[in-house]
C-alpha cells in the first residue's frame, strides 16, 4: 500500500472495517477520521484557489 501519492489501483485501498482492525480503531472512528481528511482537503482546496485568485 503506498502512503504518498495516487494509488495505482483499487487494490490499494481497503475499506473501513478492513482499516479498524489494523489500526486497532473502531468503525466509526475511522469513518470519523475519512470525513474530516475529506473536509480537510476541501478546506485547503479553497483557500489555494483563493490565494490564487488574489495573485492574478
Amino acid at each position: 500500500m503506498k502512503v504518498a501519492g495516487m494509488p495505482a489501483s483499487t487494490e490499494d485501498f481497503c475499506g473501513p472495517p478492513h482499516a479498524a482492525k489494523l489500526l486497532g480503531l473502531s468503525v466509526g472512528a475511522v469513518q470519523l477520521l475519512v470525513e474530516m481528511l475529506d473536509g480537510l482537503q476541501q478546506w485547503t482546496g479553497q483557500a489555494r484557489r483563493r490565494v490564487q485568485a488574489a495573485a492574478t
